[in-house]
């Protein structure tokens, strides 16, 4: 997840910046997948609508 924002921040953060975040999200021992004290949550908003016909109107 944290991986695929990095396309978008690559001309809106400086060089060390991006360098940190590839150190924080790729496999080595500074990487948050190595970390236990750390999770990781997300979610979604989903609308789901009907038209309404004219003839219920």
């Amino acid at each position: 997840m944290l991986s695929r924002m990095r396309t978008g921040l690559d001309n809106a953060v400086s060089d060390e910046d991006l360098d940190t975040l590839d150190r924080l999200v790729g496999d080595g021992p500074d990487s948050v997948l190595h970390r236990a004290d750390l999770v990781v949550r997300g979610s979604r908003t989903v609308w789901i609508a009907q038209a309404i016909k004219e003839e219920n109107r």
